[in-house]
C-alpha cells in the first residue's frame, strides 16, 4: 500500500490510498471525500491517509 499525492487543476493537493496493484482503495476515498467536504484541512486528511495506510498493512499481516 502507498499513499499517492494528487495535484488538482486549482493547485490544491490531495491524496490517494493505493493498494498493492496500484487501484485507490474505495471505502478510504470516499470517507476522506466525505470528510473533506466537511471543511477538514488539508494536512489533517493528509494525516488520515497515512494513519489508514498503516491500519490496512497491519491487517494485512494479521490475515
Amino acid at each position: 500500500m502507498r499513499v499517492q499525492e494528487v495535484i488538482l487543476n486549482d493547485n490544491k493537493k490531495r491524496y490517494l490510498l493505493l493498494d498493492e496493484v496500484g487501484v485507490p482503495v474505495v471505502l478510504v476515498m470516499k470517507y476522506l471525500k466525505h470528510l473533506d467536504q466537511t471543511g477538514k484541512s488539508n494536512n489533517t486528511l493528509k494525516t488520515y491517509y497515512y494513519a489508514l495506510k498503516q491500519y490496512f498493512t497491519y491487517l494485512e499481516e494479521r490475515k
